[in-house]
């Protein structure tokens, strides 16, 4: 997922300056751990998106072995964006110039457009009167935006204006009590980027007018549990009916009559394909098992692998669909993609 950052601490409330950097870097280190792709704009030192790429840095030298992706959304005026700002190897910086129009406050907003556009959830906190421009263009057009009242400014009175909005949207309800709570570290940095998350998958799933009885079996290598887990919660935040075996324990390669029934009554057969997958005469099973039953009585509807690491498409999967899902965000997206066509 995209997240596109803007906001920035205003003169007004430069006595919160301190916590409002702590509170940006911590959304930045949230959503890195998340595996989301970071949007920001300007490199100026008091806006929102400055320390959110603190916060990515921060999280990338804990992680070295994660990699991660920040687009920089940025009104031209030469020279590289973030250039006093060193990040470690792990994490790629794109920048996306825009013309700088010569129009004052106005300068900057080709490249807020463009980076709302390209964005999948909007996270406005602070800022002036740019912040809510970008603000009421996002509702105006429908982008999921989740504004925040901590720090005051436009974020602010755009999360008054919204407040009702947000206590009657199903995805959001009584969670959106973080949007205006005390800020507490990264536990509310977590529940905001939670609450992105949710609207995001929500959003795109009415979009495509899904039936959300549509039933998905995932077949995976206990070994690979942590990111089964990962894709049963992203399923079952959008309504999804999602079967699985959690038993640890294979006493035989053979396949038990309630994991049978569960395959043959299901939609989409997922399997969650990696060298550890290839090694499990249990995981070979399985599929062979729902490739015979698709052939045999028509379900599940379709078989679907889901790559967690680079190894060669198996043969068994010639056929099916195969989507990326060596990260959380191709996982995420991948997953997205999936439930938009699951009713073709």
């Amino acid at each position: 997922m995209k997240l596109f950052f803007v906001g920035g601490i205003t003169r007004t409330a430069e006595h919160m300056s301190q916590a409002f950097e702590q509170a940006a870097s911590e959304l930045g280190y949230i959503s890195a751990e998340h595996g989301h792709t970071i949007l920001v704009g300007s490199d100026s030192r008091s806006t929102l998106d400055y320390h959110v790429v603190v916060g990515v840095n921060q999280y990338a030298q804990e992680h070295p072995n994660k990699q991660l992706t920040v687009e920089v959304h940025y009104a031209d005026k030469g020279g590289e964006p973030y250039s006093t700002l060193t990040s470690p190897t792990n994490v790629t910086k794109i920048p996306k110039p825009y013309e700088r129009l010569a129009i004052g406050t106005y300068s900057h907003l080709l490249s807020h457009i463009g980076g709302l556009f390209a964005s999948d959830v909007v996270i406005a906190m602070a800022g002036g009167d740019g912040t809510y421009r970008i603000g009421s263009v996002a509702a105006q057009v429908n982008k999921p935006i989740l504004a925040l009242k901590q720090f005051g400014g436009s974020a602010g009175l755009l999360y008054d204006n919204l407040k009702y909005v947000y206590a009657s949207s199903p995805q959001i309800g009584d969670t959106s009590f973080c949007l205006a709570e005390v800020w507490k570290g990264r536990d509310t940095a977590n529940r905001i980027v939670n609450l992105a998350e949710r609207l995001q998958i929500n959003l795109i799933t009415a979009r495509s007018g899904n039936i959300t009885s549509h039933t998905y079996f995932i077949s995976y290598s206990w070994k690979d549990a942590d990111m089964a887990d990962h894709v049963e919660l992203v399923l079952r935040r959008a309504s999804k009916v999602v079967l699985r075996d959690e038993n640890d324990i294979k006493p035989s390669a053979s396949i038990p009559d309630s994991i049978k029934q569960g395959i043959e009554e299901t939609d989409t057969f997922l399997v969650l394909v990696s060298k550890n997958s290839e090694k499990s005469d249990w995981c070979k099973n399985e599929l062979a098992y729902a490739i015979d039953r698709r052939k045999q009585v028509g379900r599940p509807m379709r078989i679907v692998a889901l790559l967690l690491d680079d190894i060669p498409r198996p043969f068994l999967l010639y056929e099916s669909l195969c989507l990326a899902g060596g990260t959380r965000a191709e996982r995420e997206l991948s997953l997205i993609k999936l439930m938009q066509t699951q009713n073709q």
